[in-house]
């Protein structure tokens, strides 16, 4: 295949929420021989990703919604400081085009981008647009879309959904299909937390687990991700349950586990959710409670509409009602085996590609000298 010369920026930071589906997209145009750069943050820059040999700049910015007006005015310094420096090493690096997944690198990139006259496309991975995206939605080439109905989108904003790009290793979890525990024999329970973990499932869980009948309960086993500074206590939580419990910060074998589990318990951030549904398992979602704009109670709730899992608000949550739901679906296979075909339904599939297809066709295969544009720094 004839050596492809054109380079593309992506733009992503903060969490693994957005640095995941942007590490899929890298890898699925690196397969069609473009070059890749990254544009992050600091905490970007620590997230574990499997594209560490890629080219890839720190720029320095933050949010700007702050608590009060002090931090905002430095957010929104930092902001133009960050803008700045992605003009300057974007006249630099001369990309075809730039595209943006959020966190806080994303936006002072794309905007400058956008300022340059180079080809921009946005990826919004929640149900909800969010607040950086909906800024560039009307200045970039394209708004990709991972739900089909986002809300809080622009109006006279067409968006194309593209689906949620999966990372590498779940193909193989997705087509195993789904198997519910028969009457007897080991049920696993998958326990996840997001990027960030969730300290409530430290609690809720193994007080959940004791109000499960023993004959069942005996038969559990857990893999729970759980904060590294909870993980003791924890686990002495899990003590007295009789059940086998594995417990670590981050898991790195999650298509495994997937494969593995007969329930999920989950917060519903997008990353997360897109590899729960892609791999078809059924899942018990508890978004966090104060979310932005609440996207992933939206993100859980579109789920449980399509019949793929179950939506949980927290703050009306308890382990009786938790155990008892939890107990329902375990002992009813058509409960389990409904849900996690809807849930391999509702999953992306061939989002990488999609998303791949949009950038190929906005990208600037001769790129004008950024001179001309303006762009000198």
């Amino acid at each position: 295949m004839k050596k492809n010369t054109s380079k593309i920026v992506i733009a992503a930071g903060g969490t693994a929420g957005h640095l995941f589906p942007a590490e899929a997209l890298a890898q699925e145009l690196k397969r069609r021989n473009y070059e890749i750069i990254w544009i992050t943050d600091a905490r970007g820059a620590c997230v574990n990703t499997k594209l560490k040999d890629d080219q890839r700049y720190i720029i320095n910015v933050e949010g700007i919604n702050g608590k009060n007006t002090l931090s905002k005015l430095s957010g929104l310094a930092k902001f133009a400081c960050g803008t700045y420096q992605a003009r300057k090493l974007l006249n630099h690096i001369k990309p075809s085009a730039v595209i943006g997944f959020g966190g806080y690198a994303s936006a002072p990139t794309v905007m400058a981008a956008s300022n340059l006259g180079i080809p921009t496309a946005i990826h919004e991975q929640n149900a909800v647009l969010g607040r950086a995206n909906r800024l560039l939605a009307k200045r970039v080439n394209k708004v990709c879309v991972s739900f089909r109905q986002t809300q809080a989108m622009p109006i006279g904003v067409q968006p194309i959904y593209t689906g949620m790009p999966v990372r590498s290793g779940f193909d193989q979890t997705r087509n195993q299909n789904f198997k519910a525990p028969g009457k007897t024999g080991e049920i696993r329970v998958l326990v996840l937390g997001g990027s960030q973990g969730a300290s409530v499932f430290s609690d809720l869980i193994p007080s959940t687990i004791k109000f499960i009948s023993e004959p069942l309960r005996y038969r559990l086993r857990i893999d729970q991700q759980c904060r590294k500074e909870r993980l003791d206590n924890t686990l002495n939580a899990f003590s007295d349950t009789g059940v086998c419990v594995r417990l670590q910060a981050f898991f790195d074998d999650i298509p495994e586990l997937l494969s593995q589990a007969h329930l999920v318990v989950s917060r519903s951030g997008a990353s997360t959710v897109s590899e729960i549904t892609y791999s078809g398992r059924p899942a018990i979602y508890v978004p966090l409670p104060h979310s932005a704009d609440n996207h992933q109670y939206a993100n859980a709730k579109a789920i449980a509409e399509s019949g793929g899992g179950w939506c949980q608000e927290q703050r009306k949550l308890s382990p009786e009602l938790l155990s008892a739901q939890i107990t329902t679906v375990l002992r009813n296979q058509s409960i389990l085996l409904k849900a996690a075909k809807s849930a391999k339904a509702f999953g992306s599939v061939n989002a990488s590609q999609n998303l791949a297809n949009i950038i190929c066709s906005i990208e600037n295969t001769e790129v004008q000298n950024l001179q001309s544009l303006g762009g000198a720094a």
